[in-house]
């Protein structure tokens, strides 16, 4: 941790004594920045760039998630550098965040839709979430054709509801990417290493002995799962020998980059292990496999630098149960695993295509995504439910720049598009009981999810002495015809002060 900390300084230092630069246009200049090899930081080795920045921003209206507040607010620093010398070039950067929501319930987990099972609370209360994170990257000559480097991420969060019933959730986000890169004029290849983990723990409780019971939905998939008092059987949010509800997802893989006469490209493979429990009392297993494909150019037309950009991510996950049963024998008690029944699966493909200009003194950027996701749910035999989800989107984001202001704007339409289907595998299963499907919270879901859309976010940045900036962001959603949600319209505002190094 020492020598983390001590290079970071050493990348802010040396970073200051350049001259100033708008940090996020160097970045983006560099077409490997995209990518997860860190070598092709000396890829482009054209300006060093830092910045400091505070800011705080709060939100309003009724359009969101049922998970979200109808009013949070938020306020950070963070603090970014790249620097290049004559043997090794080095990238690092500090933030801290922490934020605030009243009247919340929904997902007990803080980014709700990464694992395949949630759980639900119902009772409207205030949430805290403080978040953690640094980053440093490396990339040293070794010789002049190759490049050796390596990179870490890491990210702590913390998030705590003060209100019956309460839980606490703890976050680590990790990723370590060490790699190579061998280059000889305009032709380059990389190789690199991926790992990464991340673990989530809810911890619940309830304060004192009240009369009041306090339920919880374990969602399965598809809002299908189990409804009832959260210390009861099933929920697995207070079993005898597990602390809390533990996540843990566990990644291996690599990439392989070609850089051709400045067109780029990259392979990438995720393989993923994950779990919820822990110790013999494994609840899930959700094994999952990702692959990536990205297509970046880069042209030059005098002064003015054309990025076209092209990504198509296909990613599948099985969720398996437990078949767990407790056994007591000479006072001593342990658990068997007699084996596991999968019910849930989900394959999506998501593509993205991203094409920018960026001059002197004005940048356009212009991007289309589409995500499909097919997921079916198979809980209780003979019942399948099966979804087919579509969701679009499209950006155009002008940038004017003088040199005491810049003025931003960014311009979004979004939709999508959902279709189910429900049956039975057989008819003579016997079975008479369905499935519990929290149904009106799945309807709000599919709503937020799928609605037309269209987003304005108007940013404004004020030069001001000694390279000082004051950053001034506003956004407005308006959604239509909403039906379940709490309303059509969505405002948020952004304060920030910052210096460029």
């Amino acid at each position: 941790m020492s020598r983390g900390l001590i290079t970071l300084v050493a990348v802010f230092c040396l970073a200051a004594t350049s001259s100033a630069q708008q940090y996020d246009r160097v970045v983006k200049k560099n077409h490997w920045s995209v990518l997860s090899n860190v070598n092709g930081i000396r890829q482009d080795r054209a300006e060093d760039a830092a910045y400091a920045e505070l800011y705080s921003g709060l939100e309003r209206g009724g359009f969101k998630s049922y998970s979200e507040s109808l009013n949070p607010w938020r306020a950070g620093a963070q603090t970014a550098a790249i620097v290049h010398l004559d043997r090794f070039s080095m990238a690092g950067g500090f933030s801290f965040e922490q934020s605030q929501g009243d009247q919340m319930c929904g997902s007990m987990f803080i980014h709700p839709g990464i694992y395949p099972v949630d759980m639900i609370e119902f009772i409207p209360g205030k949430k805290t979430l403080q978040t953690y994170a640094f980053d440093g990257g490396i990339s040293v000559d070794l010789t002049p054709s190759v490049r050796l480097g390596g990179k870490m991420d890491f990210m702590s969060s913390n998030w705590s509801k003060r209100k019956d019933l309460r839980h606490t959730n703890y976050r680590l986000d990790l990723a370590v990417t060490p790699g190579i890169l061998f280059h000889s004029g305009d032709v380059a290849v990389g190789l690199n290493y991926i790992f990464k983990r991340d673990t989530e723990t809810i911890t619940a409780e309830q304060i004192g002995t009240g009369e009041s019971t306090y339920y919880v939905f374990h969602d399965k998939g598809l809002m299908y799962g189990a409804y009832g008092p959260w210390g009861g059987s099933g929920i697995h949010l207070d079993e005898v020998g597990v602390s809390g509800f533990p996540v843990v997802r566990n990644f291996h893989g690599g990439a392989l980059q070609l850089d051709a006469d400045g067109s780029l490209f990259e392979l990438t493979y995720l393989h993923g292990a994950g779990k919820a429990g822990e110790k013999q009392s494994t609840w899930y297993r959700f094994p999952s496999n990702t692959w990536k494909l990205m297509w970046s150019d880069k042209y030059m037309f005098g002064e003015t630098v054309l990025l076209s950009r092209l990504s198509h991510e296909y990613n599948s996950v099985r969720n398996s149960e437990t078949v767990l049963e407790k056994v007591s024998s000479g006072g001593v008690s342990s658990i068997i695993e007699h084996g596991e029944n999968l019910i849930y699966s989900e394959k999506s493909q998501e593509t993205v295509l991203e094409d920018e200009l960026i001059a002197e003194r004005w940048e356009f950027l212009l991007r289309v995504s589409r995500k499909s996701t097919s997921s079916e749910a198979f809980q209780m035999y003979p019942f399948v439910a099966a979804q087919n989800l579509d969701l679009y989107g499209i950006t155009l984001a002008p940038k004017l720049r003088r040199t005491a202001w810049e003025l931003g704007a960014a311009f979004t339409f979004a939709a999508g598009a959902v279709k189910e289907d429900s049956y039975k595998t057989t008819e003579d299963s016997g079975v008479v009981t369905s499935p519990f499907r929290l149904d009106e919270y799945y309807q709000m879901d599919m709503e937020y999810k799928t609605s037309k859309r269209l987003g304005v976010d108007v940013d404004l940045r004020i030069h001001l002495p000694r390279q000082i900036y004051l950053k001034l962001d506003a956004s407005v959603i308006k959604a239509f015809n909403i039906k379940t949600l709490g309303g059509d319209m969505r405002y948020a505002s952004t304060i920030g002060l910052g210096y460029e190094f």
